[in-house]
């Protein structure tokens, strides 16, 4: 599944028959440099795809895509969690067939 994570909190699925270039990752998102960020969502390890310079270029934050990526930190990485990034711009979850290879 593809589901893109709107800043407003919107999400919204798209059907795709395959995994997404980094190409049109980038165009979803409306940005140059997309960053591969390892999320744990609903029991396995899944892909969110954000925007790379989102904070540099003032994008809105996006509360939910930051939500799914602290819990990661909080499960791994605890002692990082005060200072985790917070996720800024479009993302995009990847799931399934549709994670990049």
């Amino acid at each position: 599944m593809i589901n893109i994570i709107y800043p407003d909190g919107r999400y919204m699925a798209l059907h795709y028959n395959k995994a997404p270039s980094l190409h049109y990752l980038a165009t979803w998102i409306g940005c140059e440099y997309v960053e591969i960020v390892r999320v744990f969502y609903k029991g396995e390890y899944e892909q969110l795809i954000v925007d790379e310079e989102g904070i540099i270029t003032h994008q809105p934050l996006n509360q939910e895509a930051t939500l799914l990526y602290h819990e990661n930190v909080r499960i791994h990485q605890p002692e990082l969690l005060i200072d985790a990034p917070k996720i800024h711009g479009i993302a995009v979850l990847l799931t399934g067939e549709h994670k990049l290879g």
